[in-house]
């Protein structure tokens, strides 16, 4: 008998599933996927050059901006417009939706208390 490429873990069905740049985005944007703002660079998050940081943060659209491989990607969790020259940037005049909202959820180990 073959063996299903999904595996039972924790009393829980794991699929084996691949998941590309474009397949996470498409997931989260749906047909606008190609206007998410990302950015990728091979510099440290934490230790960017100076002179490197608004080149390395700018990123731009998606279907404009290949993303590096082998680097850390970001993605913006909103769409923006782009600006008066075409421009994808990051900016509240250009807001158009907010598709993700994180919540985190935290419990003080001490007092065994959730918040």
């Amino acid at each position: 008998m073959e063996e299903s490429p999904d595996k039972l873990i924790s009393g829980e069905l794991a699929l084996n599933v691949t998941v590309n740049n474009e397949t996470f985005l498409r997931a989260i944007f749906g047909v606008a996927f190609s206007q998410a703002h990302v950015t990728s660079f091979r510099e440290d998050p934490g230790n960017i050059p100076s002179g490197r940081q608004g080149l390395c943060w700018a990123g731009g659209s998606f279907g404009d901006s290949p993303l590096l491989p082998d680097s850390n990607q970001f993605y913006a969790v909103s769409l923006f417009n782009k600006d008066e020259n075409g421009r994808s940037r990051r900016r509240k005049a250009e807001f158009l939706a907010c598709y993700v909202i994180g919540c985190l959820a935290s419990t003080i180990l001490a007092g065994r208390r959730q918040l």
